[in-house]
């Protein structure tokens, strides 16, 4: 921070305090349209994983994208979901059961300090394959 902006801060702390929040504000409004384009897709892909995986009920989902950043790690009922999940999930048509095994398994894994020796995508293969 610059000499100037600290005068300003101890001359008028309140505007001061303003200035700054909306500076913030006009750098997250003049984001390139391709990455509005991409927040606005990736909340489409959410919307459709909630009611695939969690019912159409909207009252019935608690969820937030962890830190506000979009796109990184979904909070949902007390689960987490990366955006790579959701796609995969989405994309192959795991079932319900499906994806909270596999998590479930991942979670009982990582308690061991392991890994799942197959990943999602072949996980959802080998569950078809068995039937």
């Amino acid at each position: 921070m610059g000499k100037s902006a600290l005068t300003a801060e101890k001359r008028n702390p309140k505007v001061y305090q303003h200035c700054v929040i909306n500076v913030w504000r006009n750098y997250k409004m003049k984001q390139p349209k391709v990455l509005t384009e991409w927040e606005k897709a990736t909340e489409k892909l959410t919307r459709l994983f909630l009611e695939r995986y969690f019912g159409d009920e909207p009252s019935d989902w608690e969820y937030y994208w962890v830190a506000g950043e979009i796109g990184r790690v979904l909070y949902i009922n007390d689960s987490f979901f990366d955006l790579d999940r959701i796609v995969e999930a989405i994309k192959y048509k795991a079932t319900p059961e499906q994806l909270f095994d596999y998590q479930e398994l991942e979670i009982d894994l990582a308690r061991k300090n392991k890994k799942p020796e197959v990943n999602f995508r072949n996980y959802l293969k080998l569950n078809e394959a068995k039937k």
